[in-house]
């Protein structure tokens, strides 16, 4: 590991940036700086003591620090005005003051950022997969079959059975937004006193944002849906290289 300035890795404790550290410690003969941050209250999965068992694995220069709740709340006006546009990504608040403290120390960062999109970590990788076997086995009767399912779901309280109901039927494109994450689904859950969403909800209809992606998505790459999916999961930060 050569650079011109000092280096430092961004530890979760987890697969991908355990790896990365692992690598780094191999290509340098210096003691690694290892930075992590988590939360204090308790209702949010702390990394620390899972970075802190890595970092002692592999003999690093350890740092870690916590943010609270007042944190995040008094960061999310700036971190409106840095992401320049509607993004729901919680996560983003932790990483801007684990830099901003690990700056204090190195110029330059790694870390595991991608491991899931690159190599299929998330949950939804496999269900999905299982979920395209079922639609190519059931051909036309794909829909109509998701349909029954999700209505049994609905009926029996089985929310499960529903969702996935739901996606039997619906091509590839569409499967791939997550609602919780998408502005254009925020009106349609906002409550009837909520001005500001109506009023975005009246804007957004001159342009769904959902509009590119299907035919995106459908069009590159062709073959097995997990490659199309991994594809996609690289693609929404440039919706414009579809």
């Amino acid at each position: 590991m050569m650079a011109d300035v000092p280096v430092g890795i961004l530890l979760s404790g987890g697969v991908d940036s355990s790896a990365v550290l692992s690598y780094a410690v191999q290509g340098t003969e210096k003691k690694v700086k290892t930075f992590t941050v988590g939360f204090d209250g308790g209702q949010v999965v702390d990394e620390r003591p899972f970075a802190r068992l890595v970092a002692r694995r592999f003999g690093t220069e350890h740092y870690d620090l916590s943010i609270t709740a007042e944190d995040f709340w008094n960061f999310l006006p700036a971190y409106v005005w840095h992401m320049e546009e509607p993004v729901c990504e919680p996560p983003a608040v932790a990483l801007y003051y684990v830099s901003r403290f690990a700056r204090q120390h190195v110029k330059v960062l790694l870390s595991g950022e991608g491991g899931d999109e690159a190599f299929a970590g998330y949950p939804n990788y496999p269900n999905m997969l299982r979920l395209d076997h079922i639609r190519s086995a059931l051909g036309p009767l794909a829909r109509p079959t998701g349909a029954a399912a999700a209505l049994v779901g609905a009926l029996f309280g089985m929310a499960r059975v529903q969702r996935y109901g739901n996606r039997v039927g619906t091509p590839f494109g569409r499967l791939l937004f997550q609602p919780h994450l998408l502005p254009f689904h925020f009106p349609q859950t906002a409550r009837p006193s909520d001005s500001s969403r109506r009023s975005f909800w009246q804007r957004r209809r001159h342009f769904p944002p959902q509009t590119p992606w299907p035919s995106c998505c459908d069009r590159r790459p062709t073959g097995r849906c997990s490659t199309r999916w991994l594809y996609a999961d690289t693609r929404p930060g440039c919706p414009t290289t579809c």
